[in-house]
């Protein structure tokens, strides 16, 4: 009788970690996506545009615009990673309402440049 208790017990503890440790991996991962689907990301000149069709675990689906290719440009599989780490963290890919910003905060610091210069 006891034995059946400790194993019920071993069980239940189990499947409790594991139900704990699944909802906290698909609850983090959904915090942690910083990809835009659909929405052309501009990574500088003479860098091709690109957007982000889908993502399945840690494969992407990318559409890479490049007006010389055929059909406007081409789609390829990316790991989830290079996207984020390399394109948007470490490069600076900006979707159109982050170019927004960052052209306003250049257009902000240009002004105050001639500000500055003309005062002296």
């Amino acid at each position: 009788m006891r034995k059946e208790k400790f194993s019920l017990i071993a069980i239940v503890l189990f499947l409790t970690i594991a139900v704990a440790a699944l909802t906290f991996k698909t609850v983090n991962a959904h915090q942690q996506d910083k990809i835009e689907y659909n929405t052309v990301y501009d990574c500088g000149d003479s860098r091709p545009k690109f957007k982000v069709l889908s993502c399945k675990g840690d494969m992407c689906q990318v559409y890479t615009i490049k007006e010389s290719a055929p059909g406007g440009g081409y789609e390829s599989t990316v790991y989830r990673n290079i996207i984020e780490d390399t394109y948007i963290k470490r490069e600076g890919c900006k979707t159109k309402n982050s170019s927004i910003v960052r052209n306003e905060l250049k257009e902000k610091k240009s002004s105050e440049n001639e500000t500055s210069v003309k005062g002296e």
